[in-house]
């Protein structure tokens, strides 16, 4: 949607309303935050996304900070384009099983579908954060693993 203090003329506007010297357009060529194309396997260029007309728009189930859920049905084999930033960190689950996010459109995250109905999860999952877990389970670990052993040789002894 677009808001202007004047009256716009472009094709690829819509009017809506005007209220309080305040125009109301919606964006024809505005594409959605998610969306399907069928018989696609990669999205190149975001100039292939200004002409997509097959592009189907897929509605969210959940959309927070750092997890995105839809649930599609998808009659064709397709891609699922997402239009926010592609960023390494994020994951994807199609029906409980990871697949590899694709680069779509230079710029955003995409993954293959087979058809059928998918639940998809997108999450993201901060490599610095993965690595403070590792270490702090294996700080405990190792912690632990001393203390056992210090107590084993201790009893074999008899030492106190």
């Amino acid at each position: 949607y677009i808001l202007s203090p004047q009256e716009l003329q472009h094709g690829y506007l819509e009017f809506l309303v005007k209220e309080n010297d305040v125009f109301l357009y919606r964006n024809k060529r505005a594409i959605s935050r998610a969306f399907y194309l069928e018989n696609r396997s990669k999205l190149d260029s975001l100039e292939e996304v200004k002409k997509l007309e097959e592009a189907i728009p897929v509605p969210f189930r959940r959309y927070e900070e750092g997890y995105v859920e839809i649930g599609f049905l998808a009659e064709k084999p397709g891609l699922l384009v997402l239009t926010d930033l592609f960023y390494p960190n994020w994951t994807a689950e199609v029906d409980g099983r990871k697949i590899p996010v694709k680069l779509a459109a230079k710029l955003f995250r995409g993954i293959p579908l087979r058809e059928g109905n998918h639940q998809v999860v997108f999450k993201y999952e901060p490599t610095l954060y993965r690595y403070c877990w590792y270490s702090s389970l294996l700080f405990v670990l190792s912690f632990a693993i001393f203390f056992f052993f210090k107590d084993l040789n201790t009893r074999r002894t008899g030492s106190r």
